[in-house]
């Protein structure tokens, strides 16, 4: 068709094309790769200036970019086992400054920055752990080192202890099975009833997860669980707004050996949560509080596969 009936049909076809390239140019919708590595990954920490990769069994850590990029051997930690999970040490509170490391023969290690390896503390516990470690930041423990014994395959769940600057374990309280502590993270203030507790995730394979809450006289609560599949990745999302150039949360794979990052762009309408992944499905989730308790939401994220072994998570930066 010519002319100006042409003209303006033709028009329109092109502002339609415009519009829906716009369209699909939104925020990203779902899990992207931030770092491809050849670890087994069992952890993922950021300690403000670089990520650190954990790797299972071999205990190797590198570091990177907290844009990703390539990586750099950085310290290998004694072979104990499976899990290590590692959380470096806040400037203040009395902790020699370093990346602190709960190896799964209960072992505790402190990682100087230039590589030198320190046994800090051991946990009184023969079964094997899968690292729950996370440092007290809101004062309520004392502003102590806190590690969770347990894990997936434990039907009785396991304990938790505190432990001073100096490297005295002292014991919390215990949780209860099934499944055992996978990762640990202090609540944020504003989390409900729970907040400045101890948050620990549980994962009983392909049956449960659970999120638990644990105060400092080693009172339990549930605070969420998820049917299917075990719980494993855990991170506090922040209060206000993210900065940094890559800003999200990034979680480790085993499976592919892939450190996955969700972008900030899908969690801001969450700040001030709690996130949450299963570890076999890769169902990500977003704990908080309201009037009557807690809801839990699951993100409807597109992902590039079907299978994952998601383990432990950090914030970026």
């Amino acid at each position: 068709m010519s002319g100006p009936a042409g003209s303006a049909i033709l028009l329109a076809i092109l502002g339609l094309l415009v519009f829906s390239a716009g369209a699909t140019a939104g925020p990203p919708t779902g899990l992207r790769p931030l770092a491809k590595t050849h670890l087994p990954l069992g952890d993922i920490v950021s300690d403000g200036g670089r990520l650190l990769y954990v790797a299972e069994h071999t205990g190797q850590i590198d570091s990177g970019e907290p844009s990703g990029g390539p990586l750099r051997p950085f310290v290998t930690l004694p072979r104990a086992g499976e899990e290590v999970r590692c959380v470096p040490a806040p400037r203040d509170h009395g902790f020699a400054a370093g990346l602190y490391c709960h190896t799964a023969a209960n072992d505790i290690y402190r990682v100087t920055s230039a590589g030198r390896i320190v046994r800090f503390a051991s946990l009184p516990e023969r079964r094997t752990s899968d690292g729950a470690l996370a440092f007290d930041t809101s004062g309520r423990f004392g502003f102590v080192l806190l590690a969770a014994t347990g894990r997936s395959d434990d039907r009785h769940g396991g304990a938790v202890f505190a432990i001073s600057p100096r490297g005295k374990v002292s014991k919390i309280g215990s949780y209860p099975g099934p499944g055992g502590a996978e990762n640990l993270a202090i609540a944020p203030p504003g989390f409900g009833s729970a907040g400045g507790d101890l948050l620990l995730t549980t994962d009983t394979p392909r049956i449960e997860g659970r999120l638990l809450a644990i105060d400092p006289r080693g009172r339990v609560s549930t605070i969420a669980i998820v049917r299917g599949d075990g719980l494993n990745s855990l991170a506090v999302l922040p209060a206000t707004a993210w900065s940094g150039r890559h800003p999200g949360v990034a979680i480790a794979d085993t499976r592919s050996r892939i450190a996955w990052l969700i972008p900030a762009a899908i969690l801001n309408p969450y700040l001030g949560d709690v996130l949450a992944a299963t570890e076999l499905r890769g169902g990500i989730y977003v704990v908080e509080p309201t009037a009557r308790g807690y809801r839990t939401v699951r993100l409807n994220l597109d992902s590039t596969q079907t299978q994952y072994n998601l383990e432990g998570a950090t914030v970026v930066p």
